[in-house]
């Protein structure tokens, strides 16, 4: 099992004046926004900026990006783990990573699992 722990830190899903989320990722790094876009063909998240007037925070919590390979629990795919109210984390898959300035979309699949903050860090 070499499973990466990618970025952690804080994020915020916030809601458009439009009803679109938007996703910001903090961290020790610059802060990583992306839209959560739901398609016919699936869902997506879309590289944006922060520039989204009258926005409002719908949730808010910590967060880990982690890639896994050879583990029994999970899924040899980089995974989006989101605190929700529940107290556990709400289980995204990315199967090609994060969205880059090369490929500025990329496949969301959220999972009806939820994680505990235990189980990852035994993972990571």
């Amino acid at each position: 099992m070499s499973n990466t722990l990618q970025r952690e830190g804080r994020f915020e899903l916030y809601e458009t004046a439009n009803g679109h989320h938007v996703l910001r990722l903090g961290g020790d790094k610059q802060d990583y926004w992306v839209a959560v876009v739901n398609g016919d063909l699936g869902d997506m998240l879309v590289l944006t900026n922060s520039d989204h007037p009258g926005s409002e925070v719908v949730r808010e919590g910590g967060y880990y990006y982690v890639k896994f390979r050879g583990d029994d629990d999970f899924i040899d795919q980089p995974h989006l783990f989101l605190a929700n109210r529940g107290g556990t984390y709400d289980e995204w898959i990315l199967p090609n990573g994060l969205p880059n300035g090369q490929d500025k979309q990329k496949r969301l699949v959220r999972t009806p699992h939820t994680v505990s903050r235990a189980k990852i860090d035994q993972h990571v």
